[in-house]
């Protein structure tokens, strides 16, 4: 082997190298494009917060029955005070029980 061919072999194994070099450039910037082309995946809905409970006024309760009671349904109400054990709205102080017989009234006196 002579010197021009050692050379030659030399400079082949160096082109061979930087062809190797550039493709490996190349497949790092197409992996990276690859990534940005990518969709995103987008992240879970997350749950709708839950409505706060309804709490109803001893005077949002009064008004509605007040208004029922004009529009004829005196008896209905009369009974519902009764099954909870009072005469009047004015005897009830828990808010709960409130919201429970404003529920029930729409749901008896609205159909």
């Amino acid at each position: 082997m002579t010197k021009k061919d050692k050379v030659l072999i030399d400079g082949l194994k160096k082109l061979s190298q930087d062809i190797a070099d550039i493709a490996a450039a190349l497949e790092g910037t197409e992996a990276k494009a690859k990534k940005q082309d990518e969709p995103v995946p987008e992240p879970a809905p997350t749950p709708a917060p839950a409505e706060p409970e309804r709490v109803v006024t001893k005077e949002e309760l009064r008004a509605f029955l007040a208004e029922k009671a004009r529009n004829g349904y005196r008896a209905e109400i009369k009974a519902m005070l009764a099954k909870y054990g009072v005469e009047r709205l004015s005897e009830v102080d828990d808010p709960a029980t409130l919201t429970v017989m404003m529920t029930e009234a729409e749901e008896i006196l609205n159909g």
